[in-house]
């Protein structure tokens, strides 16, 4: 189910961009996204229209929710034809729903935006940063990340496989959303939930564009 969702998405978010941005200097990038940019590297930076993360949430009893979340800045660090880093800003406030439609899916967006979960009244942007990109296989990566939503920055690593000659990433990744203090119906802090428990793996999947 997840995956369907996932191509539908990006098949979208591919079909929405008919547009480019206009090249960025390592200089205009970094003042952007407030980041150093390393040195002797280049910056490829974001194609927003066509660069989307997937979200996938589950319930004990095997229910799950899926939806989007809008990447509307970031960078890829390279070095030559080799990825170096990265740092990405996702707007929280910009959360979709794709398994539901109308009333209940503006109702699980609101949830998900409260203090409950996201809190993106106070919190409404999350970051993920490559701090380091290590060659495995052909176009596969081992990646080292920090992610911050709601304020609290945790490690994270993945595989990922990046193309810097056509401007491609894609990777896939678990985290444990009590780490980053989203609790809500987590078996860890609150007894008795019965079939309303919601398990504290999310699923992502990242698909990046670069210009």
């Amino acid at each position: 189910m997840f995956k369907k969702i996932i191509a539908g998405a990006s098949c979208i978010a591919l079909l929405s961009g008919c547009g480019s941005k206009v090249e960025q200097s390592n200089t205009e990038v970094a003042e952007q996204l407030s980041i150093q940019i390393p040195s002797n590297t280049e910056s490829l930076s974001l194609d927003t229209e066509n660069s989307v993360l997937n979200w996938q949430g589950m319930k004990i009893t095997g229910a799950s929710h899926e939806g989007t979340a809008a990447i509307t800045d970031g960078a890829l660090f390279v070095d030559g034809q080799e990825p170096t880093g990265g740092d990405f800003i996702i707007d929280m406030t910009q959360m979709t729903n794709l398994d539901q439609d109308g009333s209940s899916s503006e109702q699980l967006l609101g949830h998900l935006k409260s203090e409950d979960f996201f809190d993106i009244a106070q919190y409404p942007s999350a970051r993920i940063q490559l701090t380091k990109v290590t060659p495995s296989i052909k176009r596969n990566f081992k990646v080292e990340a920090d992610l911050t939503i709601k304020g609290n920055t945790n490690p994270i690593s993945f595989d990922a496989e990046i193309n810097v000659e056509e401007k491609t990433a894609n990777a896939q990744f678990s985290i444990d959303r009590t780490l980053w203090d989203v609790r809500y119906g987590s078996g860890k802090f609150f007894k008795g939930l019965g079939d309303n428990l919601i398990k504290d793996q999310m699923n992502f999947d990242l698909t990046l564009q670069f210009q």
